[in-house]
């Protein structure tokens, strides 16, 4: 492994590990349009505020969480890991786990065989970014003593209605990004760092379905694919042409 790019050398590198599918998959986005996932967040601090203290206390912060350390790099053969430092000093400016892969390839084939349904939307060349120009806000509430379904999987059933509608497919898969906090790992709820996954969602519409068992199928889908929404895009689309 060579740090010479980042400026880093072994003696300052508290551990390293294997880059998440997310950390992947967020790097690779990043480096093909430059400053996305990226975020500057301005904060209006009152006069009284003692700029010493905060410092500290920023400091404190990062010495407490790993992830504050850490740095993406890529060894030679492109595969990428997260490089945890043992110390990171802040620069201020005064200005006006592992997976197995065998199993979780064989849960996605497995997910997606025979797999038939148009693309939607189409997109007009096989290369073509789309660029957000707009957006829409909508608050929904769910009434969860009325229904024992998440809002999240009456979205996924919602969503799945309307573009099987427009595509005219009784078939149809579409992305969803999770918390990735449902894994059985100790502590998970109160670690600090990404552990938000993207799945691919299929859902199969019938019209004679009561739609509590639509419902019901969709729920299952996810509890199924809990162990495996840590593979990533990058991984689901190599593994077969329903995937790709």
């Amino acid at each position: 492994m060579h740090f010479v790019k980042d400026h880093l050398t072994t003696q300052r590198v508290e551990d390293i590990y294997p880059a998440t599918a997310l950390q992947t998959g967020l790097l690779a986005l990043s480096l093909r349009q430059h400053g996305s996932y990226q975020a500057c967040i301005p904060l209006r601090l009152p006069p009284h505020i003692n700029l010493d203290r905060l410092k500290r206390a920023w400091e404190t912060t990062v010495e407490k969480n790993a992830i504050l350390r850490t740095r993406l790099i890529q060894n030679a053969c492109g595969q990428v890991y997260q490089a945890v430092l043992l110390s990171e000093k802040l620069e201020w400016y005064e200005a006006t786990s592992l997976d197995d892969d065998s199993q979780t390839s064989s849960f996605w084939k497995t997910e997606f065989e025979g797999l038939d349904c148009p693309q939607f939307p189409l997109l007009p060349t096989a290369h073509y970014t789309p660029s957000i120009t707009d957006t829409l806000e909508h608050t929904l509430e769910h009434h969860g003593s009325f229904s024992p379904f998440t809002l999240s999987t009456i979205v996924r059933l919602a969503r799945a209605t309307v573009i099987s509608v427009y595509a005219r497919s009784d078939e149809v898969v579409f992305g969803a990004t999770v918390a990735g906090r449902s894994v059985p790992v100790p502590g998970i709820e109160d670690m600090t760092g990404p552990t938000i996954a993207t799945v691919l969602i299929r859902v199969k519409i019938d019209p004679f379905q009561h739609i509590n068992g639509a419902l019901e199928d969709i729920r299952a889908s996810g509890v199924r694919m809990i162990p495996f929404e840590q593979a990533g895009l990058q991984l689901i689309r190599t593994l077969s042409p329903e995937t790709a």
